[in-house]
């Protein structure tokens, strides 16, 4: 009679144990938390949190862009351990409005998703000084500048500064002294090149 009083007690216990954190409920996995997106150059990345748990969470971030026919989320990195993923391939037009949002997975249990405010490349991302390449020819030094570079994953990329969109309208002024008297030279063309 005892040992039939035991063994459901016992195969309750060996039950739990089975479950562990792969098992967790929906409610016991966190969502990430502070969800930015910053965008220096032209190179948008999300940022997030997240709260440190006893299995490595994995996590899946999704991008939204306004102004895309059908637009849906689209996945843009998954089932990734670090906490920050770079979109800069999932972006339509930069001048556009764009959504994120992260959820994570322990096991096989996801939480919710963690929502981003609305972020456009144009509007809220930085840029960063211009290249400059000075030189003297004969008896002169000519200035190069160019655009900012955009550095992805390492790789150092081309960026198609396009004259017809506001966004990339970029004004370099260049202040000469020469003998005695300032000269200040503008520019607004992705290569400006110029002597003194």
């Amino acid at each position: 009679m005892a040992l039939l009083f035991l063994l459901p007690l016992v195969m309750q216990g060996v039950s739990r144990a089975e479950m562990g954190t792969a098992d967790l409920g929906p409610s016991s996995v966190p969502t990430p938390t502070n969800v930015t997106i910053e965008s220096y150059n032209m190179n948008p990345i999300v940022y997030w949190e997240y709260q440190i748990m006893p299995q490595v969470p994995v996590f899946t971030v999704e991008v939204k862009n306004y102004g895309v026919k059908n637009s849906e989320w689209i996945d843009a990195c998954i089932n990734i351990s670090h906490h920050y993923c770079n979109i800069s391939d999932h972006v339509g037009d930069p001048s556009n409005s764009l959504w994120v949002r992260v959820k994570a997975r322990v096991g096989q249990k996801e939480s919710a998703y963690a929502k981003s405010e609305e972020f456009a490349v144009c509007r809220d991302g930085k840029i960063g000084p211009p290249k400059l390449d000075i030189r003297k020819e004969e008896k002169q030094i000519m200035i190069d500048i160019f655009h900012p570079s955009v550095f992805v994953n390492g790789d150092e990329q081309e960026v198609d500064y396009d004259p017809e969109t506001t966004c990339y309208i970029r004004v370099y002024n260049v202040y000469v002294r020469m003998n005695g008297s300032e000269i200040k030279r503008s520019c607004a063309f992705s290569l400006f090149s110029f002597f003194i």
